[in-house]
């Protein structure tokens, strides 16, 4: 739960970001929304629903796709298409190991009561899940990419444990 001086300071941040929006002529047209950060330690971690079950999304600015562990196709009741071309079905990760994926499909995600629009591809991400939850007691359902961050600009505040973004009407 927040306290009350979180509160304030989240208010404050809100005020802050309207007023940075509004004055950029392209950002007049879109509103914005405000969640809590469920874990900052190690990464950002934001609630989320996907397919109307509540998940939990890291944020990873090192990443520019979103990623949905592919063990929790069943779970969250997504779909996988398996991708059999060469050199376009493997992903290098940053230690420069290739991970072969899928595109996942039927996602819907939504994030402080809006639809977030972007794709995903799925791999097993267990390791990185079981790490995250070591670490916060989270288990994530995914990684959120810088891509679909800069789509609907997101502020990430550490302080505040706050994120602003903007959406389209």
């Amino acid at each position: 739960m927040w306290n009350s001086n979180l509160k304030v300071k989240a208010v404050l941040f809100a005020i802050i970001v309207q007023i940075a929006f509004l004055s950029a002529p392209s950002m007049a047209q879109k509103e914005s929304v405000i969640v809590p950060m469920h874990s900052i330690h190690p990464k950002p971690i934001v609630k989320a629903t996907l397919n109307g079950k509540t998940a939990y999304f890291l944020l990873d600015t090192g990443s520019d796709i979103n990623i949905v562990n592919s063990l929790g196709a069943g779970e969250y009741d997504f779909a996988l298409h398996k991708v059999n071309y060469s050199n376009r079905g493997s992903i290098a990760t940053v230690n420069g190991i290739e991970r072969d994926f899928s595109h996942a499909y039927n996602i819907h995600m939504m994030i402080g009561g809006k639809p977030i629009h972007c794709g995903f591809v799925s791999m097993d991400i267990s390791s990185i899940i079981k790490s995250i939850r070591k670490k916060t007691g989270i288990s994530i359902a995914g990684i959120i990419g810088s891509d679909t961050m800069k789509s609907y600009h997101f502020i990430i505040d550490y302080e505040n444990e706050v994120i602003a973004m903007k959406l389209e009407k």
